[in-house]
């Protein structure tokens, strides 16, 4: 958990200094990392909340 945690942060450091924009669901994460694996579609229990991230990031891509 430890690793995982300086990875994430990590990853945001360097998406704050690309301007990169961030967007945190830390439950649809932790869903998706425990359910779903390397190269699998998402089921259809994700659609709906990954869409909604899509979503976000279309409209803030713009802003960058």
């Amino acid at each position: 958990m430890k690793g995982e945690f300086i990875l994430s942060w990590k990853i945001k450091i360097l998406a704050s200094k690309n301007d990169v924009p961030i967007i945190e669901n830390v439950p649809l994460a932790r869903a998706l990392y425990s359910k779903i694996g390397v190269d699998q579609s998402i089921t259809d229990e994700f659609v709906e909340p990954v869409a909604d991230v899509i979503r976000w990031l279309r409209a803030h891509e713009k802003q960058v």
